[in-house]
């Protein structure tokens, strides 16, 4: 007969989301189920900044000295280069008093927050164990079913609430049949790779550069360890290409921009070529009689702001607060309803913002006149880069931030403060050329 077990919540999935949704339920006096297929550390698709609004939510978890320990540099600035335009520099902004974010490899943060978790009381981690499917009695779910790396037979285990922490190929959303809404196609491919021996001139910058005549953008960041991480997004015209020899696009890509591939020239790989295909952006509902869903599984946007970390321990903290409310006496779906508006009012302006600057096809002349013009005035004004900066860290009301009329208030600011300073700068390029004429009668 198959073993059956009891717990308040079982989450499917032990890496961010899962992770910190047991830390947290746990501290609440839950008794907690936490179950991954893979036995830690192991290699996911994801190569994560983790940006300061994220690493305040492991300070309230108690784990930051495990976070900031695992060995990357702090990141304080990032240098974008856009081809055939000016360069400029922004600032990470402050939050909560830091004005950094961490490069970290996820076979290591998924290592040392799930066991971590397994040392607290009330969490059970069972590694290597695969879920084969939910558990239903009367169209609600009420446990799972697997097995163990040595078990020979499945085993049921029942839960109050089973938890999808499992990512976009969540066996929960898809079982659960969660209905997505909001789905934007994606147009990007993402491939990734880490190496030791890079000669990397600044510990504290990332570097970002963008070529749109060939498709692809860069990103490369300093992380654990003295290793390096470089990224690149390629148009879905190159995915073919890719899809027969990732490793080659990557590097023919970062070797063509001068700065990278000089600080490149002793660089040794030391993990795969990582990445996926174009695929669907999506919210899903996120609940049900019995069933939740946290971190991708619920809510996925494309990954150029580096917020994924964020988004997963964020919907942790939300599904927390909403079981909280429960035990006290609050209707389940009116807790769970309040979930999902607060997710998605949360993030509806920066998962269509981060959509649209992922986008690597060659723009429009419109678009490119306008794209042009941005980056100029970032170019002329620090202050300008560093106002639209805070997306990074997620500390401000996005909606009110990124408005026609904040985004129209600041460029006039910035006009303001630079006019002066383009003006003199023109007339001082006038004059050179004048006195040149001059000299040459």
């Amino acid at each position: 007969m198959a073993q059956t077990n009891q717990y308040d919540v079982a989450i499917i999935g032990a890496r961010v989301a899962g992770s910190a949704a047991a830390l947290m339920l746990a501290r609440l006096g839950a008794k907690v189920l936490l179950v991954d297929r893979a036995v830690l550390p192991s290699p996911t698709v994801s190569v994560p900044i983790v940006h300061a609004h994220a690493l305040s939510i492991y300070e309230k978890l108690g784990i930051i000295d495990l976070v900031e320990g695992l060995g990357s540099p702090q990141v304080r600035r990032i240098t974008i280069k856009v081809k055939g335009l000016p360069g400029y520099q922004v600032d990470l902004q402050s939050y909560k008093g830091r004005d950094y974010s961490l490069g970290l490899r996820r076979e290591k943060l998924d290592e040392v927050v799930a066991h971590h978790a397994a040392k607290q009381p009330g969490i059970t981690l069972r590694e290597g164990f695969h879920v084969s499917g939910l558990l239903w009695e009367d169209n609600r779910v009420v446990g799972l079913k697997g097995r163990g790396r040595k078990q020979e037979s499945e085993e049921t285990i029942r839960a109050g609430l089973v938890v999808g922490a499992d990512g976009a190929k969540s066996l929960v959303a898809r079982e659960t049949q969660a209905k997505e809404y909001n789905v934007y196609q994606g147009t990007t491919c993402l491939y990734y790779r880490y190496y030791s021996g890079f000669n990397y001139l600044d510990p504290n910058r990332a570097y970002i550069y963008r070529n749109l005549d060939e498709g692809f953008a860069l990103l490369v960041f300093p992380a654990d360890n003295g290793t390096v991480a470089i990224t690149c997004g390629i148009d879905q015209a190159q995915f073919s290409e890719a899809r027969k020899d990732a490793t080659s696009v990557l590097e023919r890509h970062w070797k063509s921009v001068a700065l990278i591939r000089e600080m490149g020239r002793q660089a040794e790989p030391i993990t795969p070529t990582m990445g996926y295909a174009p695929h669907p952006y999506y919210y899903r509902r996120p609940w049900g009689a019995g069933w939740a869903l946290i971190g991708d599984a619920g809510y996925l946007k494309d990954p150029v702001a580096g917020q994924g970390v964020y988004d997963a321990l964020h919907s942790a903290e939300l599904l927390t607060a909403a079981w909280a409310e429960v035990q006290q006496g609050r209707p389940y779906a009116e807790a769970m309803k309040e979930y999902q508006r607060t997710r998605d009012e949360e993030t509806r302006t920066i998962y269509r913002l981060t959509y649209n600057v992922s986008r690597l096809e060659k723009p429009s002349p419109v678009e490119n006149f306008l794209g042009q013009q941005v980056v100029r005035a970032f170019a002329r004004d620090r202050n300008l880069a560093n106002y639209f900066s805070v997306a990074l860290n997620g500390q401000v009301d996005f909606d009110n931030h990124f408005s026609p009329t904040s985004i129209a208030t600041q460029v006039a600011k910035s006009y303001v403060r630079t006019a002066p300073k383009v003006f003199f700068q023109r007339v001082a390029r006038v004059s050179t050329r004048l006195a040149q004429v001059a000299d040459s009668f």
